[in-house]
């Protein structure tokens, strides 16, 4: 059985979706409209860059685009462990999911 992201984010509250859009940089595109779109579901105003790329980023936090590039660069490590913490996350989140479908 084949979870998308969308339902998953369905499974979660909306504190879960408003740490997940602070969080905004970490996420892949997939992830982005999967928060998105269950905020708007939910009517969740979120405060995210309306851009997806580091100039669009960059420009709404204020900052230049040279300051996001070498921020960028100090804080990939940081950014992975998130992403780990992330899909670890979805992972519990999928076999909670399975097993639920299994058993009933």
């Amino acid at each position: 059985m084949s979870v998308s992201l969308q339902e998953l984010w369905k499974t979660a509250d909306d504190e879960a979706i408003v740490d997940a859009a602070s969080k905004w940089q970490t996420l892949n595109e997939e992830g982005r409209r999967a928060v998105l779109a269950e905020a708007e579901r939910r009517g969740l105003k979120l405060d995210v860059p309306s851009g997806n790329d580091a100039v669009s980023t960059a420009a709404a936090a204020g900052t230049s685009t040279k300051t996001a590039a070498a921020t960028s660069s100090a804080d990939s490590a940081s950014a992975a462990a998130v992403n780990v913490k992330v899909w670890l996350l979805v992972a519990i989140i999928v076999a909670a999911v399975a097993a639920i479908a299994v058993f009933t």
